[in-house]
């Protein structure tokens, strides 16, 4: 989702796993990276 700020990425399937970054592919990699490290 774009906001003035950057993008904002979530998981519908994973409540509360979102991120904020300045472009939708940092964000959504930061929503995979930390659902990496928390199913580790």
């Amino acid at each position: 989702m774009k906001v003035p700020e950057g993008y904002v990425a979530f998981v519908e399937g994973l409540p509360g796993a979102n991120a904020q970054g300045e472009t939708q592919e940092e964000a959504v990699r930061m929503v995979l990276e930390a659902n990496r490290v928390l199913s580790e």
